[in-house]
């Protein structure tokens, strides 16, 4: 027969046990939700990199003058081109100023995310657009841990072996396509 004494240890091993369990469930459950959030993070970063790489291919297509000499779509932004011209632009202002806007919003969006643009070896009417962004940062972000545009134009070349997005970075590589043959009224 069991005492009174030994039964009240017994009761609160039991209560400590359920405690247990309880609390590693929460716990799964938190984690849970947490992988739901990052993932949740990650599409809407990936949802504004394509969007931003359509916004991209918009401007490019309002402008066909320019698109003949694409290499302005190519170069790296310069902060300056983003003011340069006001109403009356030539189609080479109108490119520059709509990439330094164009990179400015990627920037905005992604929290320092950067973009490069460059041309596909096997298409003189194709460019490729890659951008790149750190998961799980915020607008704070120290400006030193952005990807260095080099660094993406290095690894874009890369994309047949698919290694163009550096370590610690979520990418996104799309292809714009633009035949040439609609803006062959251009000399």
């Amino acid at each position: 027969m069991k005492t009174a004494q030994s039964m009240h240890g017994i009761t609160l091993l039991d209560a400590l046990i359920a405690i247990l369990v309880i609390s590693l469930g929460v716990f799964g459950i938190l984690g849970i939700q947490l992988r739901t959030l990052a993932d949740t993070q990650a599409g809407i970063h990936r949802a504004q990199a394509i969007y931003l790489i359509g916004d991209l291919s918009e401007r490019i297509r309002s402008n066909p003058e320019a698109l003949v000499q694409h290499a302005i779509y190519i170069q790296p932004p310069d902060g300056r081109d983003a003011g340069r011209c006001s109403t009356t632009c030539s189609p080479a202002e109108k490119a520059a100023r709509d990439m330094a806007e164009w990179h400015l919003s990627v920037q905005a969006m992604l929290g320092h995310g950067q973009a490069v643009v460059f041309e596909l070896s096997h298409s003189k009417s194709t460019l490729g657009v890659l951008i790149a962004w750190r998961e799980n940062e915020h607008s704070g972000v120290n400006i030193d841990k952005t990807v260095e545009l080099d660094a993406l134009i290095r690894n874009a070349s890369n994309t047949a072996t698919g290694t163009y997005c550096p370590n610690g970075y979520m990418c996104h590589l799309q292809s714009i396509h633009f035949p040439l043959a609609d803006y062959s009224r251009i000399d």
